[in-house]
């Protein structure tokens, strides 16, 4: 434990003891309550912060917001906040950037419960592997039987489990999977325990994301996949394993289901050429380059600000902004340019925020995963356990961050409660405060 930590050394009375216990069951249910959308979520997360903040002024706990961390982001949250004043809708793009300083809270309250909540990490790690347990074997259900438990069909396309027609279980699954694995090292002592846990979390995960047939998720999770086995130290026979069992279940997976393979492999290689001009590479597809055309459009127009936060979705139909373009030569049919949003976090920040908002999260993106330089060795002296840890929040970091893959908005509730949801076991394990 850091030494801000083992400074504290006061104690609650009746109403701050309560206020954290409600604090703490909020913030636990949260990666649960995400499968009913973005409300519930982010009503959890605000109300959650809000009591932080009161236990906080309540007992003059003020290190907890007079730290470079949170004086950072909350300047990049004031910008979003100008960004939003200089649009041509300055209201409607408050939506977005107004209250985002609530989410760097919620960061600061799963540090402060980490400390302050007895078994808080346990208790997570418990939860969070019962629910992944009870998503796997619905999902299981829902693609062999056509429904899931709660009679949500299955459209033979795209495996949606709980989320119903949010189709979105591969995006949940793969981000969500690398704060397990850390909280599995934080919470578990015996190594073969550790070993079969990991195991049978990467399978379960990888098969799932599979059978949601979501590109992004299935690319996301090859990477993460990736870096576990190359940096995770101590589990090579583990590793092993996992690479022999999941070639044979992908390949299965692949052949027996046409559905997915076409969607996953058949349609992604076919979307990156260009129908019109031969031998011609598109980013992703022809509607994504058409999204990109748009927002760099907006952004030459406004370099220095952008046009506003969640701004998009309404200048993208404007004449000098909006796109569109054939298929194909052989018919007439349009796609456009006009979406919620670019599809790409740092496009989106370009023409929405400008170069300021832009090289702010860049900087703070570069200080973060700095923050890991020093936690990170191979060195036989250096424990394993914090290691394992430190790797796990990273890559949970670099699947977020990763530049050359599709997004969803920037400025999403849904996306941001599950984006700053390990930020607070960042700050405890990389000692940013």
């Amino acid at each position: 434990m850091n030494s801000f930590s083992s400074s504290i050394k006061f104690k609650y009375n009746g109403i701050d003891n309560f206020l954290i216990y409600l604090c703490a069951i909020l913030a636990l249910q949260i990666p649960i309550v995400l499968v009913f959308g973005p409300a519930i979520p982010d009503f959890c997360l605000s109300l959650s912060a809000l009591l932080f903040l009161i236990v906080v002024i309540r007992n003059r706990l003020y290190s907890y917001i007079n730290n470079s961390f949170f004086k950072i982001l909350i300047l990049l949250n004031i910008y979003f906040i100008i960004s939003s004043i200089g649009s041509d809708n300055y209201l409607f793009s408050f939506q977005s950037s107004l209250f985002y300083f609530r989410f760097t809270i919620f960061s600061l309250t799963i540090y402060f419960l980490i400390l302050n909540f007895k078994n808080f990490t346990k208790i997570l790690f418990y939860i969070l592997i019962l629910f992944f347990i009870l998503l796997f074997f619905d999902s299981l259900f829902q693609y062999f039987y056509g429904y899931n438990i709660f009679g949500y069909q299955y459209d033979g396309k795209r495996l949606s489990s709980f989320f119903n027609d949010e189709k979105i279980l591969g995006s949940y699954i793969v981000r969500i999977t690398p704060i397990i694995i850390s909280l599995l090292f934080i919470v578990i002592k015996k190594k073969n325990l550790i070993n079969i846990i990991f195991l049978f979390l990467l399978i379960f995960s990888d098969i799932v994301v599979i059978l949601s047939a979501e590109r992004t998720a299935i690319f996301l999770k090859v990477i993460s996949n990736t870096l576990f086995i190359i940096l995770l130290r101590d589990i090579l026979k583990v590793k092993f394993f996992y690479i022999l069992i999941m070639l044979v279940i992908s390949a299965s997976i692949l052949y027996f289901d046409k559905n997915i393979y076409e969607r996953t492999l058949k349609n992604t290689f076919e979307n990156l050429y260009d129908k019109k001009v031969e031998n011609k590479i598109l980013l992703f597809s022809l509607q994504h380059e058409l999204h990109y055309e748009s927002a760099f459009k907006m952004f030459k127009d406004n370099p220095i600000i952008g046009i506003g936060p969640k701004m998009f979705r309404i200048k993208c139909s404007d004449k000098k902004y909006y796109t569109k373009e054939r298929i194909n030569n052989e018919n007439f049919k349009y796609l456009e340019g006009c979406s919620t949003h670019p599809h790409n976090n740092y496009i989106q920040l370009l023409s929405e925020t400008g170069l300021i908002g832009f090289i702010f999260v860049v900087f703070i993106l570069f200080l973060l995963i700095r923050s890991f330089k020093k936690n990170i060795s191979f060195k036989i002296s250096k424990s394993i356990k914090d290691h394992n840890i430190t790797v796990c929040l990273l890559i949970s970091v670099i699947i977020t961050i990763w530049p050359f893959v599709q997004t969803g908005n920037f400025f999403n509730n849904w996306l941001n409660v599950i984006y700053y949801y390990p930020i607070g076991l960042i700050i405890y394990y990389n000692k940013l405060i």
